[in-house]
């Protein structure tokens, strides 16, 4: 199984039963190189994406954003790859609505965070230095939306809270 794949298919429940349905989760590109009728089977590699986990319209906008899932206390910014910087960039100069959703995940999973925070403020901290946030950096900034385990609710908080006026 893919690392944060179980956390990917938790969001993509929850979007499933939402005003956000039309938003769905991307399969990476790959590159075919050998495909066997007889057996259905096919050898190929992952190639570099170009959008983010999740990407699809709500009301007029344009949305894209990436599941991370972590165990540890911080959620370090080298989770982000360099291509998902990038195309963070261009959907935040676009004025599109993007970010990362963020799973801190303990033992007990009862006690797990998740939070959305917008591409525009991952990109200035990034500008400013910073390397990572910590669950209690991240509950003081009113832009970072926390989401209940499994309610759509904050999805749909962190999506609306984007929106241009």
């Amino acid at each position: 199984m893919v690392k944060g794949a179980g956390f990917e298919s938790i969001l993509a429940y929850m979007i499933a039963r939402s005003s956000l349905s039309l938003i769905r989760k991307t399969d990476p590109p790959v590159k075919i190189l050998r495909f066997d009728k007889s057996k259905g089977h096919f050898t190929g590699y992952f190639v570099s994406s170009g959008v983010l986990d999740f990407a699809g319209p709500y009301r007029g906008m344009h949305v894209e954003f990436d599941a991370k899932d972590t165990k540890r206390e911080r959620f370090y910014f080298v989770m982000i790859k360099d291509h998902q910087w990038d195309r963070l960039r261009d959907l935040a100069d676009d004025g599109s609505i993007c970010g990362v959703i963020v799973r801190m995940r303990k033992n007990n999973a009862d006690d797990d965070r998740i939070f959305g925070i917008p591409g525009r403020l991952l990109l200035e901290f990034k500008e400013l230095g910073k390397k990572s946030l910590t669950v209690g950096e991240m509950e003081e900034f009113e832009e970072i939306v926390e989401i209940e385990y499994g309610k759509a609710r904050g999805l749909i908080n962190f999506v609306e809270s984007q929106k241009m006026p």
